[in-house]
């Protein structure tokens, strides 16, 4: 059995009702039938579909993991809104894996998003400082 990753943390988002849970199943199967230790979250409004979801990961090749840490190294998204959400969340040597179909959707064009979210993100001006705090 080859094992080529110690430990591994991925996020994967998109609108409920895409496959995020189905995304989490299947990456949580492989790993855990490779010898993988698997601990997955599931985050989710509670509505049947359209809003956003997401799916944590962690894989660890030595233990089950106890807990979920960030930075991840991988986010994969399925919209554009998992992008402004977890951009901040990807490690400084991270992937971020999506359709570049997304790449010119402006913020203030995600219907599904908060206000509250979207000035969040919007004042953090993609530094990750942020200099506006909602509540």
């Amino acid at each position: 059995m080859y094992m080529p990753l110690r430990d591994v943390k991925v996020l994967a988002g998109g609108p409920q009702g895409s496959g995020i849970e189905t995304v989490g199943q299947v990456l949580s199967a492989a790993l855990a039938y490779n010898g993988y230790g698997i601990l997955v979250n599931r985050e989710y409004y509670s509505n049947i579909k359209g809003r956003h979801s997401y799916i944590t990961l962690r894989a660890s090749a030595q233990e089950l993991p106890k807990s979920l840490t960030y930075p991840v190294e991988l986010v994969g998204a399925m919209d554009a809104e998992t992008v402004f959400m977890h951009y901040n969340d990807l490690g400084e040597k991270g992937f971020l894996v999506y359709n570049v179909r997304d790449e010119d959707v402006r913020l203030d064009k995600i219907v599904s998003m908060e206000d509250c979210t979207r000035h969040r993100i919007g004042a953090e001006n993609f530094i990750g400082f942020i200099v506006y705090c909602c509540v």
